[in-house]
């Protein structure tokens, strides 16, 4: 997959290019009437982010990480 659909970008959930700390990024974020929440970034160009924090409270979750061949799992429960 190339890019992911165009139903999943709709405007009111792009996240400004301000806030990204990586150049050439573009994001978007859901929150769900239950309150579970999804982001998704595209990347188009090989970039460094800046160094960042995610602040977060995870009651139960699991976290699926891909980054080049690298995959990572972690259940929280």
């Amino acid at each position: 997959m190339k890019d992911f659909p165009e139903f999943m970008k709709n405007e009111s959930n792009h996240i400004d290019s301000g806030q990204q700390n990586t150049k050439d990024i573009d994001g978007y974020y859901y929150t769900a009437n239950d309150g579970s929440q999804m982001a998704f970034w595209t990347c188009y160009t090989d970039q460094v982010s800046k160094p960042h924090q995610h602040p977060l409270m995870n009651i139960r979750s699991l976290f699926l990480v891909n980054i080049q061949q690298l995959s990572m799992k972690k259940k929280l429960f």
